[in-house]
């Protein structure tokens, strides 16, 4: 049954927010100040909403640039002017800091879109009739949205669309929902499937065929290698990084760029730094070019072999750049700095993660006179 609602505000997710009494009802794609008429959604959702028409638009409302929003679940606004998303972003972090009664100065939003996406996941389901479907979640449910393009990838990721399709029609016939996530790197595609369980000989096979066709950097499973035609690097500041398979980064190279450069601004003149589940080493190894780091990094698998200490300390010593950077690994040692590997100490993998973060930061900072914290993370809740 449909009913007629006014949009009160923009709730921290992108809803539309219409206040009912004391419920708040939640309405995708709506924005404050508009008259929307909505339906039920299936199940039990009592306080969402499905928007069917905007009677009254806000004049805020834009267009959307990609043909799929509103079906795709990829994106939450794209329908809003440039000028009140921004102010909406920031005063997410102002409310949270708020509701903590943390007392600090919130900056403009800096846009780091740049050049788009180098990183997404893109799922493969067997739908109706039998018929493959590879693309995005759709919004508030289990469909699959299949598309055959996405204008905020970065050109990075060219190909990336066709290439798992590609990977998904040989392993959909075993009848499990994929999970594809395509990374771009400095010699091509890195891809790491998810879902589909152990594989025989000839679908191996198959796979290492696909990856051949389509020039994969990588191909892996699950994280196991399927095939690998060049190294899954990434550059990091001066360090270039061997990526592990289904690895985080930064959706955006110029988020990573733009976070980084707020960083190294926050740490001033600082020589020594601890990096704490530094992930690959966006910050840590961009650091390092000017303070001696220690970071940490932590994986549930047992690590793969690594450099002895003294080793490492020795590459350390001859490193080219002024300072030193000793990366505290879980998987392996990934990075060169100036020519010169950098490592290692791995955790136990039994060892309690804050606890050694804890011992890292200790061993580190010890013998410093002030040492100082700084925080960064998301979301802002």
């Amino acid at each position: 049954m449909a009913e007629i609602l006014t949009i009160d505000h923009v709730g921290h997710r992108g809803d539309g927010v219409a206040i009912d009494g004391s419920q708040s009802i939640f309405v995708p794609y709506a924005l404050a100040g508009e008259t929307v008429e909505v339906e039920d959604v299936p199940g039990n959702h009592p306080d969402r909403r499905r928007l069917l028409r905007v009677t009254q638009q806000s004049p805020e409302r834009i267009a959307p640039f990609c043909p799929h929003f509103g079906v795709c679940g990829g994106c939450a606004i794209q329908h809003w002017n440039e000028e009140p998303y921004q102010a909406w972003k920031r005063n997410i972090v102002v409310e949270t800091l708020a509701q903590a009664r943390i007392a600090a100065e919130v900056a403009p939003l800096l846009d780091a879109h740049g050049a788009g996406r180098r990183r997404i996941t893109l799922h493969g389901r067997m739908g109706t009739h039998e018929v493959l479907k590879v693309g995005f979640a759709a919004a508030g449910s289990h469909d699959i949205i299949p598309v055959d393009r996405c204008p905020i990838l970065d050109p990075t990721l060219d190909g990336a669309l066709e290439a798992a399709w590609t990977v998904a029609e040989p392993l959909i016939a075993i009848g499990k929902p994929l999970d594809i996530q395509v990374t771009a790197t400095l010699n091509g595609l890195d891809i790491d499937v998810r879902g589909s369980g152990a594989l025989p000989t000839n679908l191996i096979t198959t796979l290492s065929r696909v990856a051949e066709k389509h020039r994969l950097a990588r191909l892996t499973r699950h994280g196991e290698l399927v095939l690998q035609r060049g190294s899954p690097d990434v550059a990091i500041g001066t360090a270039k990084v061997v990526l592990p398979p289904g690895s985080f980064l930064q959706a955006t190279l110029k988020g990573e760029e733009t976070l980084a450069a707020l960083v190294r601004a926050h740490c001033g003149r600082a020589k020594h730094i601890a990096d704490l589940f530094c992930g690959v080493g966006p910050f840590a190894l961009r650091l390092a070019e000017k303070a001696r780091v220690a970071a940490q990094v932590f994986s549930e698998k047992r690590p793969e072999p690594c450099p002895p200490r003294h080793e490492a300390a020795a590459q350390l010593r001859g490193h080219e750049t002024p300072a030193s950077c000793l990366l505290v690994l879980g998987k392996q040692c990934l990075a060169r700095v100036a020519g010169q590997r950098v490592g290692v100490e791995v955790p136990r993998p039994d060892q309690d993660r804050t606890l050694a973060a804890l011992r890292l930061v200790h061993g580190f900072v010890r013998n410093l006179v002030h040492p100082t914290a700084r925080w960064l993370g998301c979301p802002p809740q």
